[in-house]
């Protein structure tokens, strides 16, 4: 398959349905002001990082919807991290936050399932650790 550029998969500017530009540190520095109540009130930042319907359960984890963002939950009803993914044609990313070891991890990748091998790796290596 040969390259080939994406800019007229979305409008050149940034729209609420895609075409964002930000940078990782952008988005760390979006989660930590979230999850430090600087953006929210208390009541819709607790809200917020609380998973509120069961999408699927899938082997010894379940998958839950909250408001924007879905969430990871073990069987003891734990949080084992909270994320928001996308891809679009030449573009994937993820945004994904471990609340025991208060780790963000931030994949932006220029193809369209690029973050998503790498995110693997990330989440079985803090799941070792």
């Amino acid at each position: 398959m040969a390259w080939k550029k994406n800019i007229y998969a979305y409008p050149p500017i940034g729209s609420p349905d895609g075409g964002a530009h930000v940078t990782a540190s952008d988005l760390d520095r979006f989660l930590r002001k979230v999850k430090a109540g600087s953006l929210l009130s208390a009541q819709a930042t607790a809200a917020f990082f609380t998973p509120q319907v069961l999408h699927h359960v899938q082997d010894d984890w379940k998958q839950m919807y909250g408001y924007g963002i879905e969430f990871a939950v073990d069987g003891t009803g734990k949080v084992m991290f909270a994320q928001k993914e996308g891809n679009n044609a030449g573009v994937s990313a993820v945004i994904r936050h471990y609340p025991n070891q208060d780790i963000n991890v931030i994949l932006l990748a220029n193809i369209q399932h690029g973050a998503w091998e790498p995110l693997r790796t990330i989440h079985r290596l803090l799941k070792a650790g």
